[in-house]
């Protein structure tokens, strides 16, 4: 207010206990000890000494408030310094950001240097950089996804990630964080802390190396040790058959052994014998082979007795042998004729090549299975063949006519120049069209593209396009994608057992499911047509019988049931095998 030369009372408030009265001209600034303004008092000169003193004690009661306030603010500045020398300490960076395709930030601790080689008002609001550029293009897309299904759901978030820092350098960071709610839900914010961990990543590659170098090298130990037991098996041959009479030899021989009179009565026998055929020796000695049961087919046990007396020598002379608790085993036994306290006698030794055999039969069983599957490959290449014989090379060859009609007529009859041009692309697209499918029927592009759910329900779709029964399909598995080899096993499979529900079950309905359940997953086709008799699946269904084969190929399990009547219900499960990610 302008200044008429009057003077006026004021009072000057210097804390809650002192204050003075003064007068001056109008205005007057309040200064505190420090020479820094506090605030402008102001007095009206008409008011009595009452209103003086209770306005001093409002004034009093204000200065109060204001020391509080500035005594708190103080506090909350020293807090706040506290947290930023705090987090400069850390091992990594603090930071508050906004949910957006840069992750912007809005806060961040000094840390961030070391591991991004940016300064914090580099960083800050994109100034330089926004945070977004500095995470790998191949890891965005999986940070973005994982925060905001964690924003979803209102949980934390943690990942592992790599960025190129400012220099080119690349890092392993971890990062946690958890999204700032407003009232109403919606997200404000991120805040989180990221940590460099380059270091541990680096040591669990060289661990990991150093694991495939020592199981290398265990590999190469295992080889020296099942050369050198083969060694040591043929050395123990040799020694056997130099010591053979000798009885220390005999029974601490590891192969069983045993000794018979001229007329076939057991003599002597072996621990290995014995543990071999579940005997008690007293339960051998002085008894016969035939009298025990103990050849599977005696007639040819007795042609090597006579064959040994005969040459002094018996060497490898395969014979199933019935254990005490009716195991076979299938060995292969050699004997010697030899003099024992001037008696002829018979030492035998088997050699127990039951694993043996049946890992031969389990080789023939496997050379059986690629075989049919080297078959079942050849019959498809077979029929692609004759559909691009018949099929797409009919189509280009008329394609290719049309076009040659279109380069004679162009000149003189544009118009049937026209017609020859149109009909030569119909003919193209019709070709392009057969590529195409023909393509899918070997490996359709969606397995690849999409994963095997999305290959299996599209080849539901197009076959209930096609005239057939109704076809559904049911999906329910928690993995993203399995290993090539597998996915295209199940594929197969699908397309196989949906195939023959289709074409011959006769049924009106077929169902499709494909569960997972912990570490295996379940392909079921279940139809309910005419059926028909499992016994006859191996010569009547091929594609039945090659559904077989992959699944164990894969190490699964396959159960087809079946009767004439009752529908077909064909049941395999597979191990589950997640594809690596990759980046």
């Amino acid at each position: 207010m302008p200044n008429h030369g009057v003077t006026h009372y004021f009072v000057v408030v210097l804390d809650e206990y002192r204050a003075f009265l003064a007068f001056r001209y109008w205005p007057y600034s309040l200064w505190d000890m420090h020479h820094e303004i506090i605030g402008i008092a102001t007095m009206d000169q008409d008011k009595s000494k009452q209103e003086l003193i209770d306005e001093l004690s409002e004034l009093r009661r204000k200065v109060a408030e204001l020391k509080e306030f500035q005594q708190s603010d103080t506090a909350h500045q020293e807090s706040e310094r506290r947290l930023l020398t705090l987090m400069s300490n850390l091992p990594g960076m603090a930071y508050r950001c906004r949910n957006d395709s840069e992750w912007t930030m809005e806060f961040v601790s000094e840390g961030c240097f070391p591991i991004t080689g940016y300064h914090r008002s580099e960083l800050l609001h994109n100034q330089v950089s926004s945070y977004g550029d500095l995470i790998y293009p191949e890891d965005r897309q999986m940070v973005r996804e994982g925060v905001q299904e964690a924003l979803a759901k209102e949980q934390h978030f943690q990942f592992e990630y790599r960025i190129r820092t400012a220099t080119g350098e690349d890092k392993w960071v971890w990062e946690q964080g958890t999204g700032i709610y407003s009232d109403e839900g919606q997200v404000d914010a991120l805040e989180g802390f990221i940590s460099d961990i380059t270091g541990r990543k680096k040591a669990e590659e060289a661990l990991k190396k150093a694991h495939d170098i020592l199981e290398q090298r265990v590999e190469e130990r295992t080889a020296e040790l099942t050369e050198s037991n083969e060694q040591l098996q043929q050395e123990v041959e040799q020694r056997r058959r130099a010591e053979e009479r000798f009885s220390k030899a005999f029974h601490s021989n590891p192969s069983p052994m045993a000794m018979e009179s001229s007329d076939g009565r057991i003599v002597e026998v072996n621990q290995a014998l014995l543990l071999t055929l579940g005997y008690k020796r007293s339960e051998l000695i002085g008894a016969t082979a035939a009298e025990l049961g103990m050849f599977l087919d005696p007639e040819r046990q007795k042609a090597a007795g006579s064959a040994l007396l005969e040459e002094g020598r018996l060497r490898k002379f395969a014979l199933d042998v019935r254990a005490k608790s009716g195991r076979v085993r299938h060995g292969l036994f050699s004997g010697e004729v030899i003099q024992v306290q001037d008696q002829q006698m018979l030492l035998t030794v088997m050699e127990d090549i039951t694993e043996r055999k049946l890992a031969q039969e389990a080789l023939q069983k496997e050379y059986q299975t690629l075989k049919h599957l080297l078959q079942s490959s050849d019959h498809e290449r077979q029929l692609i063949a004759y559909e691009l014989h018949d099929g797409l090379t009919q189509q280009l060859a008329g394609a290719i006519m049309q076009f040659d009609t279109f380069a004679d007529l162009k000149d003189k009859h544009p118009k049937e120049a026209k017609d020859a041009l149109h009909a030569g692309l119909t003919m193209l697209r019709q070709s392009h069209f057969e590529a195409r499918r023909l393509i899918a029927g070997v490996r359709p592009p969606i397995l690849d593209e999409s994963g095997v759910v999305e290959a299996i329900a599209h080849l539901v779709h197009e076959q209930g396009r096609r005239k057939g029964p109704q076809i559904d399909f049911h999906s329910s598995v928690d993995f993203d994608r399995l290993v090539p080899t597998l996915e295209n096993t199940i594929y197969r499979i699908a397309q196989e057992g949906l195939a023959n529900a289709c074409q011959h079950s006769k049924s009106e309905k077929v169902r499709v499911s494909f569960l997972q359940d912990g570490d295996q997953v379940r392909v079921e086709i279940r139809d309910w047509g005419i059926g028909f008799d499992t016994k006859t699946v191996r010569e009547k269904h091929f594609g039945l019988e090659s559904v077989r084969q992959r699944t164990r190929l894969m190490g699964g399990k396959c159960s087809i049931k079946s009767k004439p009547g009752k529908g077909t219900a064909v049941v395999v499960e597979l191990p589950v095998v997640e594809r690596e990610q990759s980046g």
